[in-house]
């Protein structure tokens, strides 16, 4: 589970973020959205450990990260989605998918056959360049129902414990 409590986040002399608190559930995906400044991205970085919080408390599993530096972060299992679809043009989608890949061994973990089986779509376009399948790989994240076309970011959690991972 993935808490922000009352997180305040600066730019400089900046107060960007004014007390915000978001949870997320075990198993749970949650779609951040809003428009042009409101701080999304400022959320997201804070989450991550880019941008720090001045105050409040961000806790996985209980456990308090808002001091972590972001490879720790990122070892627990917290990851960051872009928006955009940053992909290497000429690699295949098969071989994009693999750059990503962080197998843990557990039955429940990313596999390339899971992310084929949430978008049948990408299996049909496997072997084909980066390039010619971003508008495919977009219509298939939307069809399948996860994050919005407008969505700055989706947050999931997993049961991920082993902080050396």
């Amino acid at each position: 589970m993935l808490e922000v409590e009352a997180i305040h986040t600066y730019y400089g002399d900046s107060h960007v973020l004014h007390g915000v608190s978001l949870r997320v559930g075990a198993g749970e995906a949650v779609a951040l959205l809003g428009r042009n400044g409101a701080g999304k991205t400022t959320l997201i970085r804070s989450i991550m450990g880019f941008t720090p919080s001045r105050d409040g408390r961000i806790a996985l599993e209980g456990e308090p990260i808002h001091s972590w530096p972001a490879h720790r972060i990122a070892r627990r299992g917290v990851a960051l989605v872009p928006q955009g679809r940053r992909i290497f043009a000429p690699l295949t989608v098969r071989e994009n998918l693999l750059l990503g890949a962080r197998p843990s061994g557990r039955a429940d973990d990313w596999s390339i056959e899971r992310v084929f089986d949430l978008f049948p779509r990408l299996r049909e376009r496997a072997s084909q360049a980066g390039a010619r399948s971003r508008a495919a790989s977009s219509r298939c994240s939307r069809s399948a129902g996860r994050c919005s076309p407008t969505a700055a970011c989706c947050f999931s959690t997993s049961r991920r414990r082993d902080s050396r991972r």
